[in-house]
């Protein structure tokens, strides 16, 4: 889905993919962009210097290697023409246009590139790796005022197979300055630096994190110096390149962000990395999408580097604190380490205080052969933004985003720069609005992303705290289930009715042989009837109206359960409903896209062998416009359970579980509404205390679906694809897994019900 490619197509440029500034602001106090290290003999390299679209006047740019100044060309774009270029001296850009240097056969340090002083300049150097290859990284130049004597890094490797890793230090200044180099919180390296000059500096066999450098003016460390620092990273046995900036000491926060997540597209592996620089240990969370997915205690010193297998989606965001009670944030070292193929990409984490309205980059390029391109912004607000985006002073897409989602442009055949984002909370464009923006891009086969260069920050919109109380007055609620449902609800089983019952909701039920005839299989009534394919006659089949009446009407009880002793009167407001563990049989492949046209699924049992991951995935979008059309109704989709191990294929396991975590994580992506809830019963039952009469609720290990911590937590990689539940290979859960899916529903259900209500 989100593989962004990037190319460079005429003699002039070669463009490689961007990588990743550190979080920073775009002004330059005194105008100069540093980098710490220039390279076209062990690789291709430019450096490219670009004024924004929205800027008020032309800007000079000037460049050293060296020491040496180089000679600048003028201002091009591969639609540039001498015409174009009249008035114009070398090394001068207008807004909206880049001037791209490139000097064959150089190699040096330190590089830097001079602008207009305060203006508003984009600088990155561009790699093609080795020359004539296929990896290719984007490095954001340093403004002067982010030079520190101190820099971090969440981790260093020059132990694993195929990786080399250098540690950079450029000093800048006018005397030699003395460094030290610590991985790990150990001493690896020191030494001093002459003025103008570069300590480049790699520790065989060493692996580990947090990294830190730090500087001062003597080995006696009188008073700290102010350097630039990086890392270069070579990987797949030099096949891959990468650098990553470090991030300043006083530039570290408690709080970071990234546009996307993926570790579901085939052969991609994604890490997020936090390390504890502090004295003391640090309590932290992880969220994607806006779920809660990990949390834990990191020491003094120390990391960690969790994985998400199977889910792809954003926006990420990692938060730390001092302690598990929150008593104060903790400035931690984050970034997203990821693994796509023959290539190795490193993310440094956007700190959240420093969202801008807009976002900056050199270059964009979905026209050099095999080059593909996107541009991700991700609106972080509680609210609804509009944004635009232009590329080389001319506006290609402008849109809204609704809260907590993303917009994912990508402009095939085109190749120019400057780009530029910005958003507004409405399109009259008066209020600015924070979004998070990336390029990611995918070039021949190697993955690179760029988090766009901030302008001034921008005070995120909260979006309204989540509110797991109990709604003030009886809702009415109506659950379409079978067997499992039943011992579900029973309270000598599940208890999943004394639940709703305490959380103030009147439930009715349906069972085996309630309701209208179903007159769309021809047999029974249509309460026999309750599997995925089902699901397509009951709300969008050519019966529905048929059906939804008599439930939205239902107010009896078809298997035996507490609930609260008056009925509130009316319809049902709250409809769920949920299909039988043969459901979660599934063939298939794991990200099989949904099935569109016909599906052969419609109206079939699970026992058919249309039971396909394509299929299931097209019934549900098939009733998606039902509820879409019912907005006075929420309805809650409760996955089916798992199976025992010996009663499925660990194939038709690993399918129930992706499909379940599309339902969850995918499935409503783009869905304006907030009146349809996926609670995943399946993977609450895949982890048990210890046996299956045993259960984990309230353990921080398991995999939970659940209201923890002032956020919806959702955890799935803690466990297999099979029910923890079954005892004998009968698939139904025993009552204490019962009970663990009761009390998380509960709460979880009184989330989904004042979101929908807005309260």
């Amino acid at each position: 889905m989100l593989l962004l490619a990037l190319g460079m197509a005429a003699a002039l440029l070669v463009l490689a993919a961007f990588a990743i500034p550190e979080s920073r602001a775009a002004v330059s106090g005194d105008g100069h962009y540093r980098f710490t290290w220039y390279d076209n003999i062990g690789g291709s390299n430019w450096v490219l210097m670009a004024n924004p679209s929205s800027a008020p006047a032309d800007i000079d740019f000037t460049l050293a290697i060296n020491g040496q100044a180089r000679a600048l060309p003028r201002w091009c774009d591969p639609a540039c023409s001498p015409s174009q270029q009249a008035g114009y001296s070398p090394g001068q850009a207008p807004p909206g246009r880049t001037v791209v240097a490139r000097y064959p056969g150089l190699r040096g340090c330190p590089v830097d590139v001079g602008s207009t002083p305060g203006s508003r300049a984009i600088v990155s150097q561009r790699i093609l790796w080795p020359p004539g290859g296929s990896s290719l990284e984007e490095v954001v130049g340093a403004e002067t005022e982010k030079l520190s004597s101190r820099f971090y890094w969440t981790w260093y490797d020059q132990s694993s197979a195929g990786f080399t890793d250098w540690v950079l230090i450029s000093n800048p200044g006018p005397g030699q300055v003395y460094y030290e180099v610590r991985v790990g919180g150990t001493l690896r390296g020191s030494g001093e630096i002459d003025a103008g000059d570069n300590a480049n500096r790699t520790f065989s066999g060493v692996v580990g994190g947090p990294v830190e450098v730090r500087a001062w003016t003597d080995s006696g460390k009188s008073a700290e110096a102010d350097v630039f620092a990086s890392q270069r990273v070579l990987s797949n046995y030099g096949a891959a390149f990468n650098e990553v900036p470090g991030i300043p000491a006083d530039e570290l926060s408690e709080r970071y962000v990234w546009t996307w997540y993926d570790q579901r597209s085939p052969g991609y592996r994604d890490w997020v990395l936090i390390a504890n620089p502090n004295p003391a240990g640090v309590y932290y969370e992880v969220r994607i999408g806006g779920i809660l997915r990990k949390t834990g205690t990191i020491a003094s010193g120390q990391y960690t580097a969790p994985t998400f297998p199977g889910t792809m989606t954003g926006p990420v965001e990692v938060q730390a604190w001092n302690d598990a009670g929150k008593s104060a944030p903790a400035d931690v070292i984050a970034s997203q380490r990821v693994i796509a193929g023959p290539s190795f990409e490193e993310v440094p984490g956007f700190a959240y205080d420093l969202l801008s309205s807009a976002g900056h980059w050199t270059w964009y390029d979905q026209a050099s052969p095999g080059a593909v391109n996107w541009v991700l912004v991700n609106n972080p607000n509680g609210s609804q933004v509009y944004y635009e985006i232009t590329i080389a002073g001319v506006t290609r897409k402008t849109g809204t985003i609704a809260a907590g989602l993303s917009a994912v442009p990508t402009f095939p055949g085109l190749m120019g720069g400057p780009v530029e984002v910005r958003a507004w909370t409405d399109s009259g464009k008066e209020t600015a609005a924070a979004v998070i923006a990336s390029q990611r891009v995918v070039w021949k086969g190697h993955f690179n992303e760029v988090m766009g260069v901030a302008e001034d920050p921008v005070a995120v919109i909260p979006p309204p705290a989540v509110n797991p109380a109990p709604p003030a007055a009886p809702v009415k609620l109506v659950f379409v289930h079978h067997s499992t449902g039943e011992n579900w609800l029973a309270d000598g089983n599940g208890g999943l009715g004394t639940q709703l019952r305490d959380n103030n909701y009147f439930v009715s039920d349906t069972n085996y042989g309630w309701g209208p005839a179903d007159a769309d299989s021809g047999s029974g009534a249509i309460g026999d009837h309750t599997d995925i394919g089902h699901w397509y006659n009951w709300f969008a089949g050519p019966n529905r109206d048929t059906y939804m009446t008599a439930l939205y009407a239902e107010s009896a009880q078809h298997s035996s359960y507490s609930r609260l002793v008056s009925d509130p009167g009316g319809a049902n407001e709250v409809i769920m409903f949920k299909s039988c563990f043969p459901n979660s049989a599934l063939s298939g492949n794991p990200t099989d896209p949904p099935a569109g046209g016909a599906n052969p699924l419609r109206g079939q049992d699970a026992y058919s062998a249309q039971m396909t991951v394509a299929n299931v995935k097209g019934i549900y979008n098939d009733i998606l416009p039902y509820f879409a059309a019912h907005q006075e109704k929420l309805f809650v989709i409760v996955t089916a359970p798992p199976l025992d191990s010996g009663s499925t294929s660990a194939a038709e396991a690993a399918n129930a579980r992706a499909f379940n975590r599309w339902l969850v994580e995918d499935w409503l992506d783009g869905y304006a509404y907030e009146n349809v809830a996926v609670f995943d019963f399946y993977n609450v039952l895949t982890t048990n205390g210890s046996n299956a009469n045993t259960n984990d609720l309230g353990s921080a290990a398991g995999n939970h679906h659940r209201y923890r911590a002032g956020a919806i937590e959702y955890i799935t990689g803690q466990g297999g694809n099979y029910s923890a539940y079954t005892v004998g290979g009968d698939s139904h859960p025993t009552a204490a897994g019962g009970q663990k899916a009761a009390a998380e529903f509960a709460t979880w259900l009184n989330v989904a019900y004042h979101r929908w209500k807005g309260a």
